[in-house]
């Protein structure tokens, strides 16, 4: 997976992964990329990447919903700008659509509430990473 480029496509500078293996980084320059010229992309990073939702407060009625919105970033914080990696998430309480990528560093999904009382917290990883960040909605009584 290229993670960075050339603006003017006569060179990459990337790092490949794979579950499972470590990173491999690999530096390929077919025409001379100068650092000007270079875009990074960036890598995700569990410390810094983010994950929200909106609204915090639900109803314990089975089918009230939040939107649950994961935001990679790169370790200095950058926003990523590309979809096609790997994020799981898991909530306390409730439960989650599939995870769908945005294609643009974003991963959404959606909590529905259940029936049961207390705060979902939702947690996840990315490429099985842990992402530090969680979000909180809280489960209220549904009259």
């Amino acid at each position: 997976m290229i993670r960075s480029k050339c603006k003017n496509s006569s060179g990459y500078r990337g790092r490949l992964t794979s579950v499972g293996f470590s990173a491999l980084s690999v530096l390929v320059f077919l025409g001379g990329c100068t650092g000007g010229d270079l875009v990074n992309i960036g890598i995700p990073a569990g410390t810094a990447s983010t994950i929200t939702a909106d609204p915090t407060v639900l109803r314990a009625d089975g089918v009230s919903t939040s939107s649950v919105l994961v935001q990679l970033k790169d370790a200095d914080l950058n926003n990523l700008t590309q979809g096609g990696d790997v994020v799981s998430l898991t909530t306390s309480l409730g439960t989650l659509s599939p995870i769908k990528d945005n294609q643009n560093g974003t991963y959404s999904s959606t909590l529905t509430s259940g029936t049961s009382l207390g705060t979902a917290v939702i947690a996840g990883s990315v490429n099985g990473e842990l992402i530090k960040s969680t979000a909180s909605v809280t489960i209220v009584p549904s009259s």
